[in-house]
């Protein structure tokens, strides 16, 4: 059985963690551009973190379940519903077969994320089901989910259980302060560059899509415009291209690039900024290597609390 694809949104496609691995061989990592998110929606169900989700931005899909089926939404609030009664976020809920979700508002966030029991099912690929739209692979035949389209689940695992919730109360930074660490060409900036990199309000540019976000605000300039070998890029690196205005790379982002790496997002904070969306103003701070890593330390142990408390939870339940 499955979930049919009643009618799509702008950009809805199958995602996990990614193809971690691979870069060396040109291959993007892809995946879930809020991964915390996604491994709330899975932990809550007692999937692996990693597990095959659907994510959407907005405006979102509407989707119909042949099938009952046990899920969970994270991630933006496009105010969920099913057959017209709100879904809350971040807690598992068992939905009866035929009912259709539809996301009626965008109230926060950039990227909502649907995870079912099990997850769904669909071929890996050098090791992830994630959907790289550009070089067609991946998810639902490579591509964005369609009208029509059946995403299979294991309905034999989708059964009654506990209304688990998870608090994602410490996993995004508030006031939308983003911390970042400077990158290998951060000492190519001017020192105004590098003052308004820090101290100016930053806007998401409508020109913004998973590959990266373009920031619209001051233009940053360097000390000279000496050419640079094309260099290695990871999700959350800071780029600066001839023009000024910086690039934030997100999942789909190339492996290599040739503009100056003026900084890197760190870890715990790149979540939150795959939440932004065109017009969002957030601020950038400077922190150091060792803080970047207790940062990072402590939101994988979130995840891992969370984990914990499911299996604590589904233990005392069946009594083992």
């Amino acid at each position: 059985m499955s979930l049919n694809v009643v009618k799509p949104g702008i950009m809805d496609t199958i995602q996990d963690m990614g193809r971690a691995g691979s870069a060396h061989l040109g291959i993007p990592l892809s995946g879930a551009a809020d991964k915390a998110a996604l491994a709330v929606g899975n932990l809550v169900l007692g999937n692996c973190a990693d597990t095959a989700s659907i994510e959407c931005h907005w405006p979102a899909p509407v989707l119909r379940l042949e099938a009952p089926a046990l899920l969970a939404l994270t991630g933006a609030d496009f105010g969920a519903t099913a057959d017209g009664i709100p879904i809350q976020q971040n807690r598992a809920i068992l939905l009866p077969g035929n009912a259709e979700i539809r996301f009626v508002r965008r109230h926060s966030g950039a990227r909502a994320y649907l995870c079912v029991r099990g997850g769904f099912l669909f071929p890996e690929i050098l090791g992830s089901r994630s959907t790289h739209v550009v070089s067609a692979t991946g998810g639902f035949a490579g591509r964005k989910l369609a009208t029509g389209d059946n995403i299979q689940f294991d309905t034999s695992l989708q059964q009654p259980g506990p209304a688990l919730h998870a608090s994602t109360h410490g996993l995004y930074p508030v006031n939308h302060l983003i911390r970042f660490t400077p990158g290998p060409e951060y000492d190519r900036l001017s020192e105004n560059a590098r003052t308004d990199l820090e101290y100016e309000n930053w806007k998401i540019a409508v020109n913004s899509d998973r590959m990266g976000c373009e920031l619209s605000g001051p233009l940053l300039s360097l000390k000279n415009n000496e050419e640079m070998v094309s260099s290695a890029v990871v999700p959350g690196t800071i780029q600066l291209p001839a023009g000024g205005k910086p690039l934030i790379l997100l999942s789909d982002c190339q492996t290599t690039g040739g503009y100056p790496r003026v900084g890197q997002i760190i870890e715990a904070d790149l979540p939150a900024v795959a939440q932004l969306s065109p017009g969002d103003t957030f601020r950038l701070v400077r922190v150091t290597r060792e803080e970047a890593l207790l940062a990072g330390y402590r939101y994988r142990l979130h995840l891992r609390r969370l984990a914990q408390g499911v299996l604590w939870h589904n233990s005392n339940q069946t009594g083992t």
